[in-house]
């Protein structure tokens, strides 16, 4: 037969194992839902519907203002759904095999609730019940604030419960609100408080991943008539008393917060950061549990342990306190073999305060973004949620879903979008694999992912496609008269085919005479017959933005394979020929400038002209007769463009396109032979000289006219 110590010692091992193993391997069990009914849940959502519980099952589709309320004794379950319950009173007088879940409670503006010595009146509160007996609390927190509560007896006090005995389990909830009790009739009557962060006393009761830290730095406050004595006080971060059955545990908690004590007279004062006062806890019954104070309190203000026993099995267990206040930033971790037991995927998430509390997710909103793929061309992507029994769009603008919301990814790969296959996957930024459950329509172009929204499936998405892979080849009609380039200042490209990044990497090539003997012709794509020139520009410079469509006079834009003859090669992938042509006949241009000075930029066929050493003569290069060339100048800072001259003394006019005039800083040249084409520039500096001398002329002309 098993011990009740060996009971004890497997039981909190099995917590413990379960929840370390589960984290640590990177998984989180989800708990079932407790429902004590199973039929189905009737929905709640105005005060008269509330007062209207008994022993049912029951779901808050609203939240509910109460101005007045008389607490209701309960027996069944009430889903909160995410809601919150604002009270003026305790929500329940008695729970007796309740439960109770994602309930928000929040106490109305300045809260107060009496406490009597009449005749059958309760002597406990808390804003959720003044007594609970085997329940089950879960998800539920109190809001920040303070509740005043005054009692002319003993009593026990707790912000979540008053009581909670009989197997009553409390598990991830919290409370973010501050007490403060006051005596205001003088008595020296033997009088006992027991006050705690979240319940007044403890009876076999369980608490697992809970915490209470005040949204000010106190978390009780207790203020007595100056005459009253015969006071006991129990005050604790958790509960102000608690006894242990044997079987109940207090693990995984979280305290923090000070107590204000002002009681002259009183006789007895147990304070402590978890509990006041404690009976039949040991080691394997109260463990890993975490506070701070400011008040340097012990863990419990008394118990039956031996102090130096409980020291040494505890220390491990707890964290030095240190100082509460409202801008530090506690940790309500702790260390057991570097495992946190707070389950951040599906019930808890980072607080957005300045402080390291954790949240309730089921109260919070999540982000939820789907990236288009290649900025929206050729896959949409877009956000549906449920309504009802339909998903139905959502604003494109929206991104914020609340906990539980059902959420649907849609992606699709437009029908006239070639260079996608279908698609393959998706991703959530920061994880390391595709998301499963992606269901993939029969033809692969369009897909869908659903999806509970909660910490651990929020974040930024996009798809994944499996793409058709294109690349261009880049020959010449005559190796012995040119080759191509990568780059303006690139070597030759080799003969295999570059892969073309759709729609984003720009390429750039340029086609080289190996001689004077040369010149460019033009760009062609192989095999194409009607129009091998289309869409390609003239110049020996081209760029090129594979997939992109656009006016952009500087990039030749690739069109789709309908339009532009392709090969697929051993990897399947589709294949672009495109070729520079040159030709023999050709004459010589030279260029030179008026100003011995580079101030200036200059382009020749789309390719800057580099390495200028002698101005009377610095390009001096082959073009092709009576084709057009591109020729552009740049000027820099300090200088001023005049005009184009040829330096034979002819008519510039006739050897460039109409439109053009020798003022124009880009003109189209087509010369019939040698041609010689002088750059007239000016520093800036010499034209001022120059209009401050005709200034002085002018005026000094002016002068003698007067």
């Amino acid at each position: 037969m098993r011990t009740k110590n060996s009971r004890k010692t497997a039981l909190k091992a099995a917590i413990i194992t379960s929840a370390a193993a589960l984290i640590t391997g990177g998984m989180f069990a989800i708990e079932p839902q407790h429902t004590a009914h199973a039929d189905t849940a009737v929905e709640i959502t105005n005060a008269q519907a509330l007062a209207g519980m008994t022993n049912g099952n029951y779901i808050l589709t609203s939240d509910i203002t109460l101005d007045t309320w008389t607490p209701l004794a309960f027996t069944g379950t009430l889903n909160g759904n995410g809601h919150t319950i604002t009270t003026p009173a305790p929500l329940f007088s008695t729970m007796t095999g309740a439960q109770i879940s994602r309930l928000a409670l929040t106490p109305s503006p300045n809260f107060e609730y009496a406490i009597t010595a009449s005749l059958g009146a309760p002597t406990t509160f808390g804003l959720l019940a003044q007594s609970a007996q085997s329940s089950h609390i879960s998800e539920t927190y109190i809001t920040g604030g303070t509740m005043s509560v005054t009692t002319t007896t003993g009593a026990q006090i707790g912000t979540l419960l008053g009581t909670a005995s009989g197997g009553t389990t409390i598990k991830n909830t919290y409370t973010r609100a501050s007490l403060t009790i006051s005596q205001p009739t003088a008595t020296t009557e033997p009088l006992t408080l027991s006050i705690g962060g979240l319940a007044g006393t403890l009876d076999g009761a369980n608490i697992h991943n809970s915490y209470t830290a005040p949204a000010e730095t106190t978390l009780a406050t207790f203020t007595a008539q100056p005459t009253s004595a015969n006071i006991t006080l129990n005050l604790g971060g958790l509960a102000g008393k608690a006894q242990s059955s044997g079987y109940d545990i207090i693990i995984n908690n979280f305290t923090g917060g000070n107590f204000s004590i002002d009681a002259p007279l009183a006789t007895t004062k147990y304070i402590g950061t978890i509990f006041g006062s404690a009976l039949g806890y040991d080691s394997d019954t109260l463990t890993h549990n975490s506070t701070y104070n400011q008040e340097n309190h012990p863990y419990l203000g008394t118990s039956n342990y031996t102090p130096t026993t409980f020291t040494t099995q505890h220390a491990q267990y707890f964290q030095t306190p240190i100082i509460y206040t409202t801008d530090h930033a506690p940790s309500i971790w702790h260390n057991v073999n570097q495992t946190y037991m707070w389950d951040l995927a599906r019930t808890w998430c980072k607080s957005t305060s300045s402080t390291d509390f954790l949240n309730l997710q089921m109260f919070e909103e999540f982000t939820i973004e789907i990236s288009e793929v290649n900025n929206g061309t050729g896959v949409t992507a877009k956000l549906q949620q449920l309504s009802g029994t339909e998903f139905v769009d959502t604003d494109p603008a929206k991104t914020s879903f609340n906990y539980a919301d059902t959420v649907r990814i849609c992606l699709e790969i437009t029908s006239d979008f070639l260079p996608y296959k279908n698609i393959s996957g998706l991703k959530r930024v920061g994880d390391s694999g595709l998301t499963s459950g992606l269901v993939v329509a029969d033809d692969k172009k369009s897909a869908t992912f659903d999806f509970t929204v909660d910490g651990s499936t929020a974040g930024a998405f996009y798809g994944i496609t499996e793409n058709v892979q294109y690349k261009l080849k880049l020959q010449t009609d005559n190796p012995a008269e040119g080759t191509i380039r990568y780059g303006t200042a690139g070597g030759s490209i080799s003969s295999e085919p570059y892969i073309m990044e759709y729609g984003k990497k720009e390429y750039t090539f340029y086609a080289a005479p190996t001689s004077n003997a040369y010149a460019f012709e033009s760009w062609t794509w192989v095999g194409v017959t009607d129009n091998p020139t289309q869409n390609l520009p003239e110049n020996r410079l081209i760029n090129i933005k594979f997939g992109t469509t656009g006016e952009d006079s500087a990039v030749t834009y690739i069109t789709m394979p309908t339009e532009i003859p392709t090969t697929i090669d051993a990897d399947g992938a589709v294949v672009f020929t495109l070729q520079a042509n040159f030709t023999a006949n050709v004459c010589n241009l030279e260029i030179s400038s008026s100003l011995n000075e580079e101030g200036f930029e200059l382009y020749v066929g789309g390719v800057r002209v580099e390495n200028i050493v002698d101005m009377s003569s610095f390009y001096n290069e082959s073009i092709q007769v009576n084709k057009p060339i591109e020729i552009k100048v740049v000027m820099l800072e300090g200088y001023k463009f005049v005009r184009w001259e040829d330096n034979s003394g002819r008519d510039i006019s006739k050897a460039i396109e109409s439109g053009e005039s020798a003022t124009s800083m880009l003109i189209h040249l087509s010369a019939s032979g040698d041609f010689s084409l002088g750059l007239v520039i000016e520093a800036e500096d010499k034209v001022a000289l120059d209009l401050t001398w005709l200034w002085y002329v002018l005026g000094g002309i002016g002068g003698a006219g007067l």
